[in-house]
């Protein structure tokens, strides 16, 4: 009734359909990762509560149970963030996206500027060294001579708009 072709129509499908699955990890994004680990480790020593990240990271399994234990026996909070991004700069850019996806819910801010570093260093602007450079409300603080984190961005949407 329907003949032999249409037997194929059904069985072929498209390259979108058959590529369907992650995208393959380059060498450019392990660089780029193992950079942004490098560039933020001091920041993310003292602001990160891993006891707060790795519980995610192992239901993920992205970290296992030895693991959990080996960083959370650890005497100080310093010790346990430092032996957790060694484990994570050598777990490669698939660790980093789960990684990023905790903070978002634990630590929002260290994502901000892990953002707002990769911002400025695509676009090749003021970058020297890991360093970016400081807004207007930071110089200030940085004058007076108070420690400073980085700032959410900004809402340019006409929704958000309060004015």
């Amino acid at each position: 009734m329907f003949g032999s072709g249409t037997k194929k129509w059904f069985i072929k499908k498209n390259k979108r359909q058959r590529t369907k699955g992650r995208k393959p990890v380059t060498r450019r994004r392990k660089k780029w990762v193992a950079k942004v680990l490098k560039q933020n480790r001091e920041m993310i020593l003292e602001e990160l509560d891993v006891n707060k990240v790795l519980p995610y990271l192992v239901y993920d399994r992205v970290f296992s149970l030895g693991e959990y234990k080996e960083i959370l026996g650890q005497d100080s909070s310093k010790k346990r963030a430092e032996l957790f991004l060694d484990h994570l700069s050598q777990k490669g850019p698939c660790a980093f996206n789960a990684f990023c996806s905790v903070l978002e819910e634990v630590c929002p801010h260290l994502l901000t500027c892990f953002l707002l570093d990769w911002e400025d260093g695509s676009a090749g602007g003021n970058k020297k060294q890991g360093q970016t450079k400081p807004a207007l409300s930071q110089e200030n603080a940085l004058s007076k001579g108070q420690d400073t984190v980085c700032f959410p961005p900004m809402y340019t949407d006409p929704l958000f708009d309060t004015r």
